[in-house]
């Protein structure tokens, strides 16, 4: 009966480790984080709880100008503009990240940062 619990954590943590919107979201780690949404040391800000949020609105971090004045606020179509083409939506952006086309995928981040508050 010992190995019950080691099982039931074992399990538990595939069954996150399958997410696929947080193996997705992987590819953004290295510059956002939806541990704490006011993570420092990283070159984007952090987007937990970014829902419904202003764009360039989070203090002590530098936005592009661009992104300061586009009035955006965050919820799950101005996400999906700006993931399929950061400098599209808003030109000058500072977002290093090329195009995301795949919309299934844009779809699977978004839902995964829904879930992070």
């Amino acid at each position: 009966m010992r190995w019950l619990l080691p099982l039931a954590l074992l399990a538990a943590g595939a069954a996150r480790a399958q997410d696929p919107g947080e193996r997705d979201f992987q590819r953004c780690i290295s510059c956002h984080s939806v541990a704490d949404p006011l993570e420092e040391g990283l070159p984007g800000p952090g987007l937990r709880g970014v829902f419904g949020r202003r764009a360039a609105s989070q203090q002590g971090f530098a936005y592009s100008e661009p992104l300061r004045r586009s009035g955006l606020v965050w919820d799950r179509t101005t996400l999906d503009r700006f993931l399929a083409d950061p400098e599209a939506l808003v030109p000058g952006t500072l977002m290093g990240l090329p195009p995301l086309r795949d919309a299934a995928l844009r779809q699977r981040i978004i839902d995964y940062l829904a879930r992070q508050g």
